[in-house]
């Protein structure tokens, strides 16, 4: 079963992306924290990580970000799963969590399926 405060976690740094308030992106995500999207590399820290979403609100204006359910079956313990849209695509996206409890790893893969 996932960590409660890990799905909270993860709300709050959406909320954040969603609000454009990139500076609390510090409160959520770990400072050498990584997020590959269809195994490419997108940012590999916490200052890319910043550059990143400032550019993806620069780029689109409706950027949006929401998690639709979470996957707890079968996940090691320190990842919860989650299917997330952003932008009319739908992502299977596992997070995996620091020992600080903050997201160290972000895993997108685009649901072709849902395509």
């Amino acid at each position: 079963m996932s960590h409660p405060s890990r799905k909270e976690t993860i709300r709050h740094f959406t909320d954040a992306l969603n609000e454009n308030h990139l500076v609390k992106l510090e409160k959520y995500l770990d400072h050498n924290v990584q997020k590959t999207l269809d195994s490419q590399i997108v940012y590999k820290d916490l200052k890319e990580a910043h550059d990143y979403y400032t550019q993806e609100h620069a780029n689109i204006n409706a950027s949006h970000w929401k998690v639709l359910n979470y996957h707890d079956n079968n996940q090691p313990m320190n990842t919860i799963k989650a299917t997330v849209t952003h932008n009319g695509k739908i992502y299977n996206t596992i997070y995996t969590f620091s020992e600080a409890e903050k997201i160290q790893h972000i895993q997108a893969t685009l649901d072709a399926d849902k395509h």
